[in-house]
């Protein structure tokens, strides 16, 4: 039904009464054609389907109808003429200005492009602009008062109901950002008053006022009775931003319950993240280390009570919600994803873990510049010595710390580590690991000179810190020495597995690759499809590759070096004692074990690999007990209570495997303890634990240490992680027989080559190491670099640490340059700072290089001893038979 205005009534009743003077006196019923008359212009109007009739709606039908002949005869009356004009005069004056304009329209539009282009209120306050639909919603207000002050200003009645309703929904959502703002208007008018600043917050306000106005105003003009759409308008568009606000105000109060004291609380808290949270406002949570005296998020005070969440608290929800570790992705924007401020960004992003043991979130500005990998193999020792050199750039305008935790080749041991000050090579001095780190966090810390401290951090792998990388463009180059063993698969094969990143705190640019190069007196194999096979006029043969930092990470490359079956044995050269380290490799097959304990990861990065899984697990001898634990928000899940293996057992519990709700990040040491006495109440008991990775201790590990330290036969404990990454559990057993089952392939087939060493179907080759007199010695093999001899220091520092024997294994350790679970290295500016804190660095000439100084002579001269001790053998067992 369309709505008059009282101007369009007024002038048919005007013509109403000008029609009944003039059929005055003809004897017609003036009242019936009057009502005739009415309905034909009320039906012409309703055909013509206008939403709000105005008066030239209504002066357009008369004309067609026609004036009472009377009436046209009639001039104006003085006070018909005074009205009208007085009515134009006020009209005039109440028509909407330019000013009106400005704060209606330019002034929401510049406050929307600003923060868009900013983020300056997502960084201090909050993020106004979390989707485009809150773009698009805060858009409405200027376009919705645009058109009003035109209609306003051309007193155009014909859309009032369009432009109602569009005015009642800019009106609701500028109310919205007005409640929100409200907290931090009184500084912000004081800010605009004296600083001429606080624009932002005030628009808002500002365009509650001039909605409403323009509302008033368009009515006055228009003569409107009444426009539609002030309630209804006003709620829809208020509705719909609370709407868009429930993720985050539900995001808000997750946080505050899954960071209760109280473990039922923080179960319902991550439960509701689960379902509603907003990742990348945890993540944000995560890198909130500019800490404010006072916190203006109304939404966040109404919905998390006011609790502020550490950044601490905030890493241990995100891995429980989503189960990735938090710096595996990008650090978000400090103001908003739409933009910022680089030179504030880089300017109040703190580093809260300088110094520290944790590589903790990305840092600004701070990069990866080159990597390159140069490794060199001796296959008759059946090792490789790689070294990594690695450059850091740093264009913020703050000095910043790199840190990585690095995975290196299993059964792999640091034994260099180079900083390059003022472009000299400056070697490390391997002391106590107490003690290298004192004297890193002095230097790098408090003196914030050129230091570089590398650390164990579990088995195989070890923590990278340097200190501090220049600002503004600033480089630092670092070079880490790798001895590592290569893990033969059979007498004739052996492999090596690049090093990699687990965990860092600097950028890598999805174009970044890595350079890697590898040389061998006998062919190499890459398992890198892309990489280029070369074969010098030396007769050594080599490997290069560049492989990106996301297929490095995701599928570890390793290289198949190809050696002799008949070198079984090498030693070292004599030392100044005459001794020498004499290995032997031996071919050993495993007596089935007695139980086969299996703990499940119940996190989201199990999820997929549950088929590969559920695939592996074959071939368990019968006198073989299994069981399988998952580690489950509710804490141990039985998958399997112990029992003979069998064929129907094993496929019952790949069915239980594949229907594991994997969720979230769950805590794994309550499984792993429970797993350990289970296996440790059998002979010869084996722990498997197959998991993603582990981020965040969220429970006690000491009683799993614990366990280890107080048993005298304890029970064979192996880690397979499902990808790369993070292992706070691992950490913690640092320096405990845990074994790391390296990832060759496909998991399924990793998984079932395992089982069939731990059962004995398949052979296990091991490496013997000892210290014997050289006259033992001498001519029972092939020669071997040092590299050997710190490999058997290795061993030799795990022996003495297990009997207590600390000190001596410290000794052990810095003398044949290692870094250990007791030993760490560090690199100094000067000699005055090793000097000071009791260190010594390396002599250059002790380090070993690539190719170290020596070793092709050695190998040359070794492979030439070998064989002619064979010709020999051959000739005096041919004399033998002679005779």
């Amino acid at each position: 039904m369309s709505e008059w205005t009282e101007t369009a009534r007024r002038a048919l009743e005007a013509y109403c009464a000008r029609s009944r003077v003039a059929l005055a006196g003809t004897g017609a019923d003036a009242n019936e054609v009057i009502e005739d008359l009415r309905r034909h212009v009320e039906e012409e109007l309703r055909h013509a389907k206008l939403s709000v009739v105005t008066e030239e709606d209504v002066r357009r039908v008369l004309a067609r109808v026609g004036e009472p002949p009377a009436a046209r005869e009639q001039p104006p009356s003085p006070d018909n003429a005074n009205q009208t004009s007085a009515g134009r005069t006020a009209a005039e004056k109440i028509r909407p200005g330019w000013i009106v304009f400005v704060l209606g329209v330019v002034l929401p539009v510049a406050t929307l492009f600003f923060e868009l282009i900013s983020g300056m209120s997502a960084g201090v306050l909050f993020d106004p602009l979390p989707s485009w639909l809150h773009v698009a919603l805060i858009a409405l207000v200027p376009v919705a008062n645009f058109f009003v002050w035109r209609a306003a200003r051309h007193k155009d009645a014909r859309p009032a109901r369009l432009l109602g309703w569009l005015n009642g929904v800019a009106l609701g959502i500028a109310w919205f950002y007005a409640l929100l703002y409200l907290p931090f208007s009184p500084i912000a008018a004081i800010g605009l008053i004296w600083f001429g600043l606080g624009l932002i917050p005030l628009a808002p306000l500002i365009a509650v006022a001039v909605t409403t106005w323009l509302r008033a105003i368009y009515r006055e003009r228009t003569a409107c009775s009444r426009i539609p759409g002030a309630w209804g308008g006003c709620v829809a568009g208020f509705g719909l931003l609370v709407l868009l606000q429930l993720p985050a105000a539900l995001t808000h109060y997750g946080l505050a319950k899954a960071t209760d004291e109280a473990d039922a609380v923080r179960q319902r808290g991550i439960r509701v993240l689960r379902t509603f949270g907003d990742e990348e406002m945890l993540l944000r949570a995560c890198y909130r280390s500019l800490i404010r005296e006072a916190d203006f998020d109304l939404v966040a005070q109404l919905a998390g009570g006011k609790r502020w969440i550490k950044p601490e608290e905030a890493r241990e929800v995100y891995y429980r919600v989503t189960g990735r570790p938090f710096n595996s992705v990008p650090a978000p924007s400090l103001y908003t994803r739409f933009g910022r401020w680089t030179e504030l960004e880089n300017e109040f992003t703190w580093d809260d873990a300088l110094g520290g043991e944790a590589v903790a979130g990305r840092v600004k500005g701070l990069s990866m510049l080159s990597s390159r990998m140069d490794a060199i193999t001796e296959p008759d020792a059946a090792l490789t010595y790689c070294e990594w050199t690695m450059e850091f750039k740093n264009v913020s305008s703050q000095a910043r710390e790199a840190r990585a935790q690095i995975a290196l080749p299993p059964g792999g041991v640091v034994s260099r580590l180079t900083l390059w000050v003022n472009g000299e090579e400056r070697e490390a001095a391997f002391g106590g690991r107490a003690q290298v780190r004192q004297a890193y966090q002095s230097v790098a810390v408090v003196q914030r000179r050129d230091p570089v401290l590398v650390t164990t951090c579990g088995p195989d792998r070890v923590l990278m810190q340097c200190f501090p990388v220049p600002a503004d463009g600033g480089l630092m180059k670092v070079r880490l020495g790798i001895t590592a063993p290569l893990a033969l698969e059979s007498a004739e094969r052996g492999r090596f597995v690049w090093p990699r990143f687990l965990e860092r705190n600097f950028r890598i640019g999805d174009e970044f690759k890595h350079s890697l190069w590898i040389e061998s007196p006998l062919p190499l194999t890459s398992s890198d499809p892309a990489a280029t096979s070369l074969r010098s006029s030396t007769n050594t043969y080599s490997i290069r590759l560049s492989p990106s930092e996301a297929s490095l990470f995701n599928s570890p490359a390793h290289v198949v070096v190809q050696r002799s079956a008949d070198a079984e044995t090498v030693v070292t050269a004599a030392d100044e004692n005459g001794r020498v380290i004499r290995q032997t490799i031996r071919t050993a097959t495993m007596n089935p074990p007695g139980r086969v304990v299996f703990v499940f990861d119940g996190s989201a990065g199990l999820r997929a690999h549950a088929a590969d899984i559920a695939a592996g697990l074959v071939d368990l001898p019968s006198e073989t007990e299994v069981a399988a634990l998952v580690a489950e928000r509710e804490g141990v899940t039985v998958l399997l209570p112990a029992q003979k293996a069998s064929a129907k057992v094993l496929e019952d519990l790949r069915q239980r495997l594949r229907r594991v709700n994997c969720a979230g990040g769950q805590d794994n040491l309550p499984a792993l303890e429970a797993g350990w006495d289970l296996a440790a109440a059998s002979t010869n008991g084996v722990l498997l634990w197959i998991h993603a990775p582990q981020p965040v201790l969220l429970s006690n590990g000491d009683g799993l240490r614990q366990r280890f330290e107080r048993s005298a036969s304890p029970p064979r404990f192996l880690e397979l992680p499902v990808t790369s990454g993070p292992d706070r559990i691992v950490e913690k057993l640092d320096g405990l027989p845990v074994d790391h089952v390296p990832r060759w392939g496909e998991l399924r087939d990793d998984l079932t080559a395992l089982i069939a060493q731990l059962t004995g179907k398949q052979a296990r080759f091991t490496f013997v190491r000892e210290q014997v007199p050289a006259a033992s010695g001498t001519g029972s093999g092939a020669t071997a670099s040092k590299h050997l001899e710190r490999l058997w220091a290795k061993e030799e520092v795990h022996r003495l640490t297990k009997t207590r024997q600390r000190e001596e294994a410290t000794k052990l350790a810095a003398k044949e340059q290692l870094v250990t679970p007791v030993t760490g290295a560090v690199v100094l500016e000067t000699m005055q700072q090793f000097a000071q804190h009791g260190l010594t660095p390396v002599d250059a000439s002790t380090v070993p290089v690539v190719p170290e100084p020596g070793t092709w002579t050695l190998l040359a001269v070794g492979v030439l001893a070998f064989g002619l001790r064979r010709v020999l053998a051959r000739n005096r067992a041919g004399k033998k038979r002679r005779c």
